[in-house]
């Protein structure tokens, strides 16, 4: 059995012969597998250096197996070398080909290399002096900023500190989309886990909450927009339509309460889309008119039941009972469908009945990642960072889960965001996620995009995914890779899933067995 160069870096002084730099591991192609060629590039320590590229026969096989992997095509590297940086005492040689995994009119086994919305795993060898080693590779999901952060690292400390934990780099073929193949059909039952409530359930819900029936009284009522804080963003990762988000502090009997209200835009003016055209949405938004809905959220304290309140108005600003989320138009209800996310244990109902809504006091704000969200431009990004520092300050005065109140601390690199001095950092890891390299490549590349929003306002430790122990391969198997897709739970984060490398990394750290297919 070959030895991987990774792992003899990190357990022995002796380098690697050289490192794998294309593909990267969990690169993304949208087309058809058949004929597609990829680009593979490498470096090794000597000038012609043999070097081969295999492909594993199909995907979910135990990669540490050699007899898994057949012999795709052969190159050696140039005789001109090539100094990684200054500080990089050996001189490297590159290597670069083309391999095309699936050819034009394959044979049923060439064709299971790559099915499509599958993935095809590559490994190069170096075949020199030392024997027959795997060139370590690195993951897409954590190679550019580890790159920032190690510019002047020499090589050998570079694919130590950077490299995959994982044999091999795999593309991931994205077609066969899940969430496209069914769109407008609640096939995979999208922010259902919190049941529907009636009509007459939300109307009352809404008579007994204290909350005006316009979107007008509402800002009247809690002092909108003296001494707001907002922002203009598109919700990228979950939703995906352009918010207009306004929140403020008010005065209540028993503390400090917050109120939020978001203008919602689609693609057009006053009407919603699944997804939202991110420029369009983002036009209107900065326009500040022609929304299709506006949700509205207060928190008053103590934290109890039914502190924390939900409302939605239509484009006209008056009353709505429903609020669909989705391209299905499935659980609608307020605020049913709001507890999908607000609260991961919260529940709609004091006793199980659709015709009594009651919110439990595992309500929750949810915290303002400024880096999740799309905006028109780099300079428009920068001019909401200040409204998303004070929006999560806001936040901090509510009732927050462990998870949530260590995320808004490390998104400030250990600041509160009431600090004026607070900036925000796209570098925070929890400390149980960033002991090791797979573990960092499966927080970047899966937690983060697809699961924190959501999960860390669980008030359950062993759900609020701030540990690699949360995400056992359990969970894995029966949510995110499942047939039944339970996992991302939002209709447009489970596009994203799928149109991401995240399922190589999961297949790759957990031994998925269908190799997470759609």
């Amino acid at each position: 059995m070959l030895t991987y160069a990774l792992l003899l870096v990190m357990t022995t002084a002796i380098p690697p012969p050289g490192l794998s730099m294309s593909p990267l591991n969990g690169l993304i192609y949208s087309g058809d597998p058949v004929g597609f060629p990829l680009t593979v590039g490498a470096y090794a320590i000597a000038p012609y250096t043999p070097l081969e590229i295999q492909v594993l026969k199909r995907p979910g096989l135990d990669p540490t197996l050699d007899a898994n992997w057949v012999v795709l095509a052969t190159m050696n590297t140039a005789p001109n070398p090539i100094r990684w940086n200054a500080n990089s005492p050996v001189t490297l040689y590159y290597a670069v080909t083309q391999v095309t995994p699936v050819p034009s009119n394959p044979t049923p086994e060439q064709a299971a290399r790559w099915p499509p919305g599958k993935f095809v795993q590559l490994r190069i060898l170096a075949k020199d002096y030392s024997g027959n080693q795997v060139l370590p590779t690195f993951d897409v999901a954590t190679f550019f900023q580890c790159s920032d952060d190690n510019l002047e690292t020499n090589w050998v400390d570079f694919v130590t500190i950077c490299g995959s934990a994982f044999p091999g780099a795999a593309v991931m073929s994205t077609v066969n989309n899940p969430a496209d193949l069914h769109a407008g059909v609640n096939t995979y039952d999208y922010l259902g886990r919190k049941g529907d409530a009636t009509q007459l359930a939300t109307l009352l819900y809404y008579a007994t909450s204290g909350l005006p029936s316009t979107l007008n009284g509402f800002k009247q009522q809690y002092g909108f927009p003296t001494n707001e804080a907002s922002a203009v963003y598109y919700n990228e990762a979950d939703l995906g339509f352009g918010r207009e988000m306004h929140c403020k502090s008010f005065g209540a009997p028993l503390g400090t309460g917050v109120a939020c209200y978001v203008n919602n835009y689609g693609t057009n003016a006053r009407q919603a889309a699944f997804p939202a055209d991110p420029t369009k949405a983002l036009t209107l938004a900065h326009g500040g008119h022609d929304a299709f809905a506006t949700v509205a959220m207060v928190y008053t304290p103590p934290n109890s039941i039914d502190a924390i309140k939900f409302i939605v108005y239509d484009a006209n600003g008056q009353q709505l009972t429903t609020a669909p989320l989705d391209s299905t138009g499935a659980h609608a209800s307020v605020p049913n469908n709001c507890l999908g996310c607000h609260g991961l244990n919260s529940t709609a109902y004091l006793v199980q009945n659709p015709a009594l809504v009651t919110v439990s006091q595992d309500a929750r704000f949810l915290p303002f990642d400024p880096f999740s969200f799309k905006y028109l431009s780099e300079g428009d990004s920068q001019a909401q960072r200040e409204g998303f520092r004070k929006l999560n300050a806001l936040v901090a005065l509510t009732p927050m889960s462990p998870a949530t109140s260590q995320f808004i601390q490390g998104l400030y690199g250990g600041k509160q965001p009431s600090d004026p001095t607070a900036v925000a950092t796209d570098r925070f890891i929890p400390f149980a996620w960033n002991t090791n390299n797979a573990d960092r490549t499966i927080y970047t590349g899966v937690v983060k995009p697809f699961c924190r929003g959501c999960h860390m306002t669980s008030t359950s430790s062993s759900l609020d995914f701030d540990s690699p122990s949360d995400f056992a391969p359990q969970y894995v198997h029966e949510a995110p890779c499942s047939s039944s897709h339970l996992m991302p739970h939002a209709e447009h984060t489970l596009r994203l899933f799928w149109n991401s490398g995240a399922r190589a990394y999961l297949t790759q750290r957990y031994q998925v067995a269908n190799a997470c297919s759609p």
